[in-house]
């Protein structure tokens, strides 16, 4: 029998982490699942660890891209070789609980007891570790969604979409909706460290029909200080914007291929918002530059784009410390 739950682990240098990631996995206590490990071409002993694994549980796949793809072409690498009817996305320096799956079957089994509809995507808590006052976790939508009104409450609806791959469970076949139509209208994606998710949320809240949601936390993300979304380094900085702005004009490229069957209105309005956002972020990169005034310059560009109370806060705090903090 096929499982009913695919969980993708995209690997990349985590050789520190993917233990705890795997180790979180195959001790679901829901045990109809399959684990693929996606080796994404790394130079650490990450795969070498995940093989061990793999030796002891044949639940686990291990799939080997052709050359380093970046973890927006390696999620779809493991969802195309999925054979559940659902897909859990789980980076590999993260982890889940071990009832998750458990969690999520029983969500979604109830639903379909009530309603008679399988839902597309099941929304649930994600956590940081370890906990940290600088952030807080992001919303959860647990309320019913059909149709148009999914890309209205995760793109319109919060001031901080939630719109992060990791932290929701997806029907399979939606993903393969999603994945088609990145094959046919965004042919020529780059490598992408920054944005990915934004880029393939919006497209999988296209398609879906049904979101349902639970408040449990259910997801770790490790917040790590090497992590590449968060180091200041120049050539780290341009390659960042750059994704920042390719995310961008792809967005423009959804929008002039937009499926009939969803009303164009929101989905316009849903891509201008995602793009100020966006827009937003891209001055804030600026914000390390050399100059005197780099810092609270981008900080006030920022704010032109999308107001968020967070780059008030990083004003005040550089003017009241003389410029000796900068968040």
């Amino acid at each position: 029998m096929n499982p009913f739950f695919s969980i993708i682990v995209p690997v990349y240098n985590v050789e520190k982490y993917i233990a705890r990631c795997l180790e979180s996995c195959i001790n679901q206590s829901f045990k109809n699942i399959e684990i693929l490990v996606v080796d994404d071409c790394g130079d650490d002993n990450s795969i070498k660890i995940a093989k061990t694994y793999a030796k002891k549980d044949g639940r686990i796949r291990i799939i080997h891209n052709p050359c380093n793809l970046g973890l927006f072409y390696t999620r779809i690498t493991g969802e195309e070789e999925a054979k559940g009817k659902y897909i859990l996305c789980v980076d590999s320096d993260d982890f889940i609980d071990l009832h998750t799956c458990q969690i999520l079957y029983q969500t979604l089994h109830n639903d379909y007891c009530n309603s008679g509809q399988w839902s597309d995507i099941v929304h649930f808590g994600m956590e940081f570790h370890p906990k940290t006052h600088k952030k807080k976790s992001l919303s959860v939508i647990t309320q019913t969604l059909h149709d148009q009104d999914i890309i209205q409450e995760y793109f319109l609806n919060h001031r901080t979409p939630p719109w992060n791959i990791c932290g929701k469970l997806y029907r399979t076949n939606l993903i393969q909706q999603a994945n088609t139509f990145v094959q046919k209208n965004l042919p020529a994606l780059p490598k992408l460290t920054m944005a990915e998710d934004v880029l393939k949320f919006f497209i999988i809240a296209l398609f879906a029909q049904k979101s349902i949601g639970t408040n449990k936390k259910l997801y770790f993300y490790f917040s790590s200080e090497s992590s590449i979304t968060r180091k200041n380094d120049i050539i780290i900085k341009d390659k960042k914007i750059a994704d920042l702005k390719t995310v961008c004009s792809s967005l423009d490229l959804i929008g002039q291929n937009i499926p009939n069957s969803i009303p164009e209105v929101k989905i316009i309005d849903a891509k201008n918002k995602t793009q100020s956002h966006l827009h937003s972020i891209i001055e804030l990169e600026y914000r390390y530059d050399h100059s005197s005034f780099s810092y609270p310059l981008a900080c006030i560009k920022s704010l032109k784009y999308y107001y968020k109370w967070q780059t008030l806060a990083r004003i005040c705090i550089y003017l009241i410390t003389f410029g000796k903090i900068k968040l």
